[in-house]
């Protein structure tokens, strides 16, 4: 007789794609491209909010809250919180895109994934 296992971890995701486990969703897109996403988005006046962000971005408001924040704060860049428009805008005029620094260890290491 034949005895069958059953996982309790649930189906793996196929073609082996992270997800974003608190929804199940893939992660499609690596922190800095999301970034570049959203500089793009402030640039264009468009006022986005954390929630359309997640859907365009396909991870959670909390993720684009915490990127937001992240380019606030590492990047100093004046990312400004509109409540009458809901949504986020520039403060002021950004004279050229932020250029994140990364040390030689970090530049080999991305190497090394990409």
């Amino acid at each position: 007789m034949k005895m069958r296992i059953q996982s309790t971890l649930g189906p793996f995701p196929k073609n082996n794609r992270r997800t974003n486990t608190s929804r199940g969703l893939p992660c499609t897109r690596p922190p800095l491209e999301r970034m570049k996403k959203i500089y793009e988005a402030l640039l264009a006046g468009r006022y986005p909010n954390s929630c359309s962000l997640a859907l365009e971005l396909e991870v959670s408001a909390q993720t684009t809250k915490r990127d937001l924040e992240f380019m606030r704060d590492r990047w100093n860049l004046p990312i400004v919180y509109d409540p009458i428009r809901h949504g986020y805008y520039l403060r002021q005029q950004i004279g050229q895109s932020p250029r994140p620094s990364v040390a030689p260890a970090q530049a080999f290491a991305l190497l090394l994934l990409g």
